[in-house]
């Protein structure tokens, strides 16, 4: 059986709190959920004399929930009420539209592991309660939980105090407004100028004494005062626009219907020759027509007033009055749901637009319009819905398996969902569930795209990378080259100028050893004698210092080249030392070959990655359209979840936030200037407590949550591990031991029969023992801690 409203499964321990069930009711029919149409389920653990519960059928109320409700007790209960509450979560937590609230009045609550691996695994949470009135306090977190993140609607096209358009009688017309003018003459009788006649005068007071009565509430004098001012002057303003307000309110018969009618067009056709700027108030008077028209059977008009409205005040409360209107004129019609009768298609086209405005609202309108219209015809229409947000929901799910696909294909690591399909009983709940079932596949298409875009960025940067590598790499070979080609020229200078060196040390010595010799036979005095060979002495020194300067040189060569053979050194270099001087040079010579093989590597690398670019960026473009026709236009939109934040399709400039990842600017170009394929940029457009707008490129990191959601945190692997908890093991005594000492931490692995821990009974120490081998996976009791017989003190993982 199909549900018209979405339920709340709620489940506690109904032994420990027998009074909560009374005080549930109470507080949840004083709140918006009750208005919404929200209905409680009751969990078989709510029963005090819990019994057999029916398993089967408690699965079934968890998955067709909107809202599963867990309240967690500080001490667990009966076993089979535990085993109930952990059955009740397996069912509910992977349910996909399901939101499931962990409460807790307790400091802390009593966990099992398994329930709390369960949750963690699904991102929930616990939240604490404080209050002392806990039955309010639940509701008031269901509320939270369910509509926190909607837009608020209202059905109410005029509101109680006869406001127009936001102004209400007590408070003064705004100088700077747009229509100040035009609101005053609505609400502000003008004063006579001059030597007014008196009839003239006679308006004024009449006018005076109208808005008066209003004040007042006085609907019977306000319509006295109204109707002696329009038979003075027919065409006032005023009187016919508050005529038609109150009309709106109390009108009964066909001639005031009819007056109603009339004197709303009067009204509309006056402020259209004011020629201002006044769409709110010319579609409330649109919706007195329709008013008018209703009343006189005349549904067919008064859904076209109707719909002349809409483009001026886009509002639930006019897409209310249509589903209402349409669904009256239903109730005079033999339907089915095989037929397309143009009143159904009217009204399932009401009903969606009211989704695509608030979902709240849509909610709101369904409550009323089950009191004011037939069940079966509504049915038929809800049915009607039903059958477009499936045929949109099977579209999103075929998509989002393209998109993993897509993810797979290009080795990004994204196991299969939990759903792969919608399942069979997916018809038979409710809009609101749909609704966020679609939201759910559309936020997880989001962080798809965005890993798609991600691993695209990072093939980008890696290709940026390779090229300042090649840049980098061929600045250095040619620095290579160039202090090659130097310390090779300041070698052969060196060696030069130490043979020259060497022979003029040569000669002067040979001619030092003549002059020494040339005492005895030269015919020189000896004072020259001398004087040459101080000379030759002189020489010999100069020599012999420019000598020394030329090994230095050739010292600050080798040095050179060794430094030179240490900076270019390559990783996977096994170059023996060269024994030579020379040797260094053709040592050096093949690190710069070596760096030209490298940078030709790295510029092979670099066109393949942009080639692989190439070819990925029109997928990535194709990615948008397709996520811009098939998610985002889905039924103008229904399936939107980021709120506050709107999703804009205009081409923008990229705005960095917070350090976000974008596209980077080449990718970005590349995909603006796409020739095959026109593809927008999609940008998430969300407003702070200021009131500024930021812009992030919707390929910021992906959130946390989804990726978990999407268990690349390695979160699927707890479901296939094995855990075994340690106990006490069974004592002849009921004396409590004492935890004396743990024998491993957590992270520690263990082997089977291995001790853990130590015991401290009354007079003996009692050695625990690991059952399995495995790695500690959490200690459940400090060191210190009294211990009773079978207590579970260890959760082990089962290696």
């Amino acid at each position: 059986m199909s549900q018209l409203f979405p339920t709340i499964y709620v489940s506690f321990d109904g032994f420990q709190r027998r009074q909560l069930k009374q005080d549930l009711l109470r507080a949840f029919n004083q709140s918006i959920l009750n208005k919404l149409g929200f209905k409680l389920k009751y969990s078989p653990r709510t029963v005090v004399d819990f019994g057999t519960p029916d398993t089967q059928q408690a699965g079934e109320l968890c998955r067709q929930s909107a809202l599963f409700v867990a309240l967690l007790e500080e001490q667990a209960g009966h076993g089979s009420r535990q085993q109930m509450l952990h059955s009740e979560l397996g069912f509910a937590l992977p349910e996909v539209g399901t939101h499931v609230l962990l409460l807790s009045d307790a400091k802390e609550p009593d966990i099992p592991a398994s329930l709390g691996r369960m949750s963690e695994h699904h991102d929930g949470h616990i939240v604490h309660l404080t209050d002392e009135d806990i039955a309010t306090v639940i509701v008031a977190e269901m509320a939270t939980a369910l509509t926190a993140n909607i837009p608020h609607a209202t059905l109410e096209v005029l509101s109680a105090d006869y406001s127009v358009c936001g102004y209400q009688l007590e408070e003064p017309i705004e100088e700077n407004s747009a229509n100040a003018a035009l609101m005053a003459e609505l609400v502000v009788p003008q004063e006579p100028v001059g030597h007014p006649s008196p009839d003239l005068a006679n308006l004024h007071q009449h006018q005076e004494w109208a808005l008066h009565s209003i004040r007042l509430g006085n609907e019977t004098g306000a319509m006295a005062s109204i109707k002696r001012s329009l038979e003075l002057y027919d065409s006032d303003l005023m009187g016919n626009y508050w005529r038609c307000r109150l009309l709106s309110a109390i009108a009964e018969k066909d001639s005031e219907f009819t007056e109603l009618v009339k004197r709303a067009s009067l009204v509309i056709t006056s402020i259209e020759h004011l020629e201002v700027d006044a769409n709110a108030l010319i579609a409330e008077c649109h919706f007195y027509v329709s008013q008018g028209y209703a009343g006189l059977k005349q549904l067919e008009q008064s859904i076209q007033a109707l719909e002349q409205a809409l483009p001026l005040a886009t509002n639930v409360a006019y897409l209310h009055q249509i589903a209402l209107r349409t669904m009256q004129q239903l109730a005079q019609q033999q339907l089915s749901p095989e037929r397309l009768d143009p009143a159904l298609l009217r009204a399932k086209s009401a009903f969606i637009s009211m989704l695509q405005g608030s979902l709240i609202g849509y909610q709101l309108s369904t409550q009323q319009l089950l009191m004011k219209t037939p069940k079966d015809k509504l049915d038929i229409v809800i049915l009607g819905v039903k059958q477009d947000v499936m045929g949109s929901l099977r579209q999103l799910y075929q998509f989002e398996a393209q998109l993993r696909a897509q993810c797979v294909d290009w080795e990004i690591i994204v196991p299969a969902p939990v759903a792969s399909e919608l399942g069979a009983d997916t018809m038979a709940k409710p809009i609101w569930n749909l609704v966020h079932i679609g939201q759910h596949s559309a936020t997880m298409q989001l962080t798809l795209i965005q890993l798609l875009s991600q691993h695209l960025n990072q093939i980008d940067r890696q290709a940026h990378q390779s090229e300042v590598d090649i840049s980098v790499i061929e600045q250095q070979q040619q620095v290579l080259g160039t202090a090659i080609r130097d310390v090779q020229f300041e070698y052969q200078e060196a060696c030069k100028a130490r043979k020259l060196g060497w022979l003029g040390i040569t000669i002067t010595a040979i001619l030092m050893s003549i002059v020494g010799s040339g005492f005895w036979w030269l015919p020189l005095p000896h004072s020259a004698l001398i004087g040459l060979l101080s000379g030759g002495i002189v020489a010999f020194a100069l020599l012999a210092v420019l000598l020394t300067k030329q090994y230095g040189r050739l010292d600050a060569v080798d040095q050179r080249c060794r430094a030179l053979d240490s900076e270019y050194a390559l990783a996977d270099d096994d170059l023996p030392e060269p024994r030579a001087q020379e040797g260094w040079f053709d040592r050096l010579s093949v690190r710069r070959d070596k760096l030209g093989d490298k940078c030709r590597l790295l510029q092979q690398k670099a066109k393949l990655l942009r080639s692989n670019i190439e070819s990925k960026i029109t997928t990535l473009a194709t990615v948008h359209v397709s996520f811009s026709d098939i998610t985002l236009s889905a039924l103008g939109g229904i399936f939107n979840a980021w709120q506050p934040a709107s999703l804009s399709t205009n081409v923008v400039c990229k705005v960095n936030n917070g350090g976000a990842l974008t596209l980077t600017d080449s990718l970005e170009l590349q995909l603006l200037k796409d020739s095959e394929v026109n593809a927008p940029q999609y940008i998430l457009v969300s407003h702070d407590a200021s009131d500024n707008i930021s812009q992030v490129y919707f390929d910021q990191s992906p959130n946390p949550a989804h990726c978990k959601q999407l268990h690349l945190l390695q979160g699927a692997a707890n479901n296939e591990q094995v855990f075994e908890t340690i106990h006490v093991p069974m004592l002849n005594t009921d004396a409590p031991v004492m935890l004396q000492k743990w024998c491993v931490e957590e992270g520690d692995d263990v082997q089977a029969e291995q001790l853990i821990a130590e015991l401290q009974s009354e007079d003996i120490v009692i050695p625990l023992l690991a059952t399995k081998s495995g790695k500690v996976n959490r200690q459940l009791a400090p060191e210190g801690d009294d211990l009773i017989s079978d207590q579970a003190v260890l959760e082990l993982q089962v290696s």
